[in-house]
């Protein structure tokens, strides 16, 4: 799970859409000297991991999240999302589900696959 700030959140039809988002912390390490960069997501719902439901679910909240503003946190599940552009930091997420944290807090996270 990283601290993320979503820019702009596209649709491009049969329920898939086009995110950028600021990434401001590390999923894996909160090492202090992380430099926030800018990341663009393709999400569309091909995994057996999420089902449509709850990937349309998701994909509500983050319409709401990019409506209000702000800082939020995203998940990555394994990898997260599969890479396809490294000089542009362009991924491909293939599922999205709400899930809750240890501490009670329900985070959206990215699955590869």
């Amino acid at each position: 799970m990283y601290e993320a700030e979503i820019l702009t959140l596209e649709t491009k039809g049969n329920d898939e859409f086009v995110m950028v988002v600021k990434q401001y912390s590390d999923p894996y390490d909160s090492a202090k000297h992380f430099q926030p960069r800018t990341l663009i997501i393709h999400l569309r719902h091909n995994s057996k991991l999420a089902n449509k439901e709850d990937y349309l679910k998701a994909i509500n909240r983050l319409i709401k999240q990019f409506k209000a503003g702000g800082k939020f946190y995203f998940g990555v599940m394994a990898a997260g999302y599969v890479l396809l552009d490294k000089q542009n930091n362009e991924y491909q997420s293939n599922g999205l589900k709400e899930l809750q944290e240890y501490d009670g807090r329900k985070v959206i996270c990215s699955f590869a696959n």
